[in-house]
């Protein structure tokens, strides 16, 4: 990622970065696949017309004008209003590569050209630090679960933002579309976690015969994980990770948290913000 921050669009060096990152992105350097640019605008200047505008893929503007993302990148020193325009270069890690001055934006944008693939930012292919584990579960196991989400419907499932300090649920199908069914019955919840109590298990797949559905870790590069029917797919909830769209079929998976005491205590401690959770069966289907 390249991230600038020009400062006020009359300064010549702001005009000179903006067509910079304009010119990396014309020319496929910033694709939204090898890489991004970001344009961090504090100026409501910008807003004009022939002011920094997106440029997708590859290239968009944030708007900051009260200086939130400028603070927290050290670009307006704490206490002060003093801003020192200024770029950054980050791995897929996020961390910091390089920086520089807005005039010398170009450097970062050369030295970008020069850098490997991402999945090669660490001179090799580092896979993401997930564990793949077959035969957690019987096929036959498998079958009784999908057996009673169908029976059931299951219902939209959303995923937790932060709005005034509160952990609350939203929906939104066009960043995540998936029906869960809460497991009910104590049978199946036993049997449930006898498979799984002696395993860090994530997502457990309960079938196969679907297309897409993998799971990836773009900090870590493209690859992509499938586990097998019944078998489960077992990484840290800390990584960023996306489960790439169904494109054949539907896709059944069981989707435990397993954690310790101390991870335990942390949750009672916040469990005044959070909606309380049951166990839950998961259908997504293609589009």
């Amino acid at each position: 990622m390249v991230i600038a921050f020009p400062g006020p669009a009359a300064h010549p060096a702001a005009a000179a970065a903006h067509r910079a990152m304009c010119a990396a992105q014309a020319e496929a350097l910033l694709d939204d696949d090898r890489a991004a640019g970001f344009t961090v605008s504090i100026d409501p200047a910008d807003d004009a017309e022939g002011g920094p505008r997106d440029a997708v893929p590859g290239l968009r503007v944030f708007r900051d004008g009260d200086g939130p993302v400028s603070r927290l990148y050290g670009v307006v020193a704490p206490g002060t209003t003093r801003y020192v325009p200024c770029a950054f270069l980050l791995d897929p890690l996020l961390r910091v590569i390089a920086m520089a001055p807005i005039e010398r934006i170009g450097e970062l944008l050369d030295l970008l050209r020069r850098l490997p693939e991402p999945a090669l930012h660490t001179g090799f292919e580092v896979p993401a630090p997930v564990l793949v584990l077959p035969r957690v579960m019987e096929p036959e196991f498998c079958r009784r679960l999908i057996a009673v989400h169908e029976a059931g419907g299951g219902e939209e499932s959303g995923f937790m933002v932060e709005r005034g300090g509160k952990t609350v649920g939203v929906y939104d199908p066009a960043t995540k579309k998936r029906r869960d069914q809460e497991i009910t019955e104590e049978p199946p919840r036993a049997a449930l976690r006898a498979c799984i109590t002696r395993r860090f298990a994530v997502t457990i797949n309960l079938n196969d015969d679907f297309d897409g559905g993998m799971l990836w870790f773009p900090e870590f590069g493209p690859r992509r994980y499938r586990p097998p029917l019944g078998g489960a797919a077992v990484f840290s909830c800390s990584l960023l990770h996306e489960a790439t769209p169904v494109t054949r079929g539907v896709r059944f998976a069981t989707l435990p948290f397993l954690y310790g005491d101390a991870a335990a205590r942390i949750r009672q401690q916040n469990a005044h913000s959070l909606v309380p959770e049951e166990p839950t069966l998961d259908a997504e289907a293609a589009a």
